[in-house]
């Protein structure tokens, strides 16, 4: 049996109108279904998704669809195993295709299948252009991707290595199970990134529901100090991406006190960055956030 080149692995719950707008994007574009295949992994407790899928997708050969009964983000992992393709690549539910980005989402795992390196596709956040960016180590790659890490949308690995990583029933950390998976791959000679901007994120309606400082100033911030321990990382690189993350949360809590659509809680911050950046980054987060704050207001008013 032939395997397509490229697996679009979508973890989904209730996003009903949103996933429709992202398929259609998908499947809208001039490609050879042989090429690919989108995977859908519905972990929802309703089946809205799935009247959708067989009402008006069934007719689409190379849609997979399944729903899973595991919890959260490790609906990631469940469409990453639904994908067949020689490449997986994580995508969110909420992010259309750009007209064309298909093509070249092909022509790139096309063009690295023998080699098989890591590939970032980082869709614009880094400012690196839309040349395809290449790294000889992974302390190099971190250090070029940061917090960005924990984007699930950016992610993508091989088949074969995620098969290997499966075969060593290697825990994954439950609110980023996809960044365990990136984190194993330590020991790659080489590392792509992919900047150009391949989607368009629609809109939600809500978004959070967690603990966000927790999330990312202790779950991710371990994950990454432990890279630093076993000398996968330098310091240097950890303190880069720490200094990120301390302006991401800052960010957020600023978006989080104005907008009212985002749910994320910010409980016991000042201890959590304290016990992991020290006094030092609870003064950055409140600095940050109170410069954040100020410019939004403004932004706001005007």
């Amino acid at each position: 049996m032939n395997h397509p080149i490229l697996s679009i692995c979508i973890p989904t719950n209730n996003r009903v109108d949103i996933l429709r707008q992202t398929l259609n994007s998908i499947f809208s574009q001039d490609v050879s279904s042989e090429l690919f295949e989108v995977c859908v992994s519905d972990n929802s407790r309703t089946d809205e998704t799935k009247r959708l899928i067989q009402e008006e997708f069934s007719h689409i050969t190379n849609l997979i669809y399944n729903q899973s009964s595991c919890e959260g983000f490790l609906n990631s992992i469940e469409a990453l195993r639904l994908g067949q393709g020689t490449l997986l690549k994580l995508h969110n539910d909420y992010s259309m295709f750009n007209k064309g980005a298909l093509t070249r989402m092909i022509r790139i795992a096309t063009e690295y299948k023998e080699e098989k390196p890591p590939i970032f596709f980082s869709m614009g956040t880094l400012k690196l252009g839309d040349a395809v960016q290449e790294y000889k180590d992974f302390n190099a790659f971190m250090y070029s991707i940061s917090y960005w890490s924990t984007w699930s949308s950016a992610f993508s690995v091989w088949k074969t290595d995620f098969n290997e990583f499966e075969s060593k029933h290697i825990p994954v950390d439950y609110m980023f199970p996809h960044t365990s998976v990136l984190f194993y791959l330590v020991q790659r000679e080489r590392y792509v990134v992919d900047d150009f901007s391949y989607v368009t994120n629609l809109e939600l309606k809500k978004k959070g529901g967690y603990n966000l400082i927790n999330n990312f100033d202790n779950l991710y911030l371990t994950m990454v100090k432990k890279l630093l321990k076993e000398s996968y990382i330098t310091k240097a690189t950890y303190k880069k991406i720490e200094s990120a993350i301390i302006k991401f949360s800052a960010s957020w809590y600023s978006i989080v006190k104005i907008d009212s659509r985002y749910t994320f809680s910010f409980e016991n911050k000042s201890e959590i960055i304290r016990k992991q950046c020290g006094n030092i980054g609870v003064i950055k987060f409140y600095t940050y956030f109170t410069l954040y704050h100020l410019l939004r207001k403004i932004k706001h008013l005007i």
